[in-house]
């Protein structure tokens, strides 16, 4: 079985170089791709890559303004 890798919002805001409450609006808009565990969001590492190479432009930003990491 193949192990799968989740993030927190902590993680995820660290990762993307944006606010927690930036992450929160995404979620609350459907524009990023969570689920919630009771209270706490978690975030597919997987499903996060996908989610950026479909929010880039051209000019190599992602539409939330944050740099792209490879």
């Amino acid at each position: 079985m193949k192990q799968h890798k989740y993030l927190t919002v902590d993680e995820l805001a660290d990762l993307l170089q944006i606010h927690k409450s930036t992450i929160y609006r995404l979620l609350r808009e459907g524009k990023l791709p969570g689920f919630r565990i009771g209270s706490d969001w978690r975030f597919s590492v997987e499903e996060v890559k996908r989610w950026l190479r479909g929010q880039t432009n051209s000019g190599g930003e992602t539409q939330t303004g944050t740099p792209r990491s490879e």
